[in-house]
């Protein structure tokens, strides 16, 4: 799956499409289904038991709460406005924020540890400055300072289980297709405390910056499958929501249906059941059909009023399970 060649206008930005999938993951209950963990590689294997995780803890995909959303949603608007170049797809710093460097992306390939060097992105910037991208506030409060900063330590200490397929077209047409299986963090938070002095030994300043390391999913493969988002898209969001505190539910629908209309598929279709999963897994998981529901009406509705989606309709063929068909706006940014 390819998107658009480039983002469509200066008002948006680029989310790595394997970003974007691992966190659309869901788990849907299967006849026979092998656990999670006895599924993966020994090396992966490996790194869940160094790390004390509970194996039937284990899920795959990125799975997060609405405010961790929203924190991924923030660094990659930051990665677009911190990155060089961001007009040239070819340059080896492309979408890479401030500073990055080469690091060793270790991952596992038909159950062998593979390690390859790959741009990691880094972004600088204020407490203040994240918390103003975060809760779309012209002047966020020092609570709202000290809220995202602690969001942002409690998704750093967090690893997940991220497999997926990197397809690498080459020149005449052959391709390479790669078996990424990961159990790493997203991001590292190392903070820079930096005091000035005068020629007297007096202190004269104190400056404080977060340094974010990314991990490379966030950039892996942006030049070619990427969704396309508008800069504004959290207060859009907010707006349409008619809240600043967004359902998990809403984010999770509003993403699909971004993904949709960036790999220009303007009409798509998905089991009510499979939908429920993805929207809503833990009601329906505690048997919380009906509440389940009531948060995707409500996030259909967002959607709707976001522009987003044009229409929503659920075609019950008695040959086939209910299933859900939306028809998107081709022109939303």
């Amino acid at each position: 799956m390819n998107a658009n060649s480039s983002c469509r206008n200066s008002n948006t930005y680029r989310k790595a499409g394997h970003l974007a999938d691992q966190q659309l993951k869901y788990l849907y209950p299967e006849s026979n289904q092998l656990s999670i963990f006895e599924s993966l590689s020994a090396p992966t294997k490996e790194r869940i038991e160094t790390r004390n995780i509970e194996k039937d803890m284990v899920v795959q995909g990125i799975q997060l709460s609405a405010t961790e959303t929203k924190i991924i949603d923030t660094l990659c608007k930051m990665l677009h406005e911190k990155s060089d170049n961001v007009t040239a797809p070819t340059k080896e710093n492309y979408y890479t924020g401030q500073k990055s460097a080469d690091v060793d992306f270790a991952y596992t390939e038909q159950g062998k540890e593979q390690i390859e060097k790959t741009p990691a992105p880094r972004l600088f910037f204020t407490a203040y400055e994240f918390a103003k991208g975060y809760t779309a506030k012209q002047n966020p409060s020092g609570k709202d300072i000290e809220n995202t900063r602690k969001l942002l330590i409690n998704l750093s200490e967090k690893s997940f289980l991220m497999i997926y397929k990197e397809t690498h077209w080459r020149k005449d047409g052959s391709r390479v297709e790669k078996e990424i299986e990961l159990f790493e963090k997203l991001i590292s938070v190392p903070v820079l405390r930096e005091t000035e002095y005068t020629p007297n030994n007096r202190e004269s300043a104190k400056n404080e910056t977060t340094g974010i390391f990314l991990h490379p999913i966030f950039q892996r493969q942006i030049d070619s499958k990427f969704l396309i988002y508008p800069s504004d898209i959290t207060r859009r969001t907010q707006i349409a929501n008619r809240s600043n505190r967004i359902a998990k539910a809403t984010l999770i629908l509003r993403d699909y249906l971004v993904r949709e209309i960036s790999y220009n598929r303007f009409v798509c279709e998905m089991n009510v059941d499979k939908l429920l999963f993805m929207v809503s897994g833990k009601e329906i998981s505690n048997r919380n059909r009906k509440r389940a529901d009531k948060q995707l009406q409500k996030a259909i509705q967002v959607c709707k009023d976001l522009n987003l989606l044009l229409k929503a309709e659920i075609d019950s063929n008695i040959h086939e399970k209910p299933k859900y068909i939306f028809h998107l706006n081709g022109a939303w940014s």
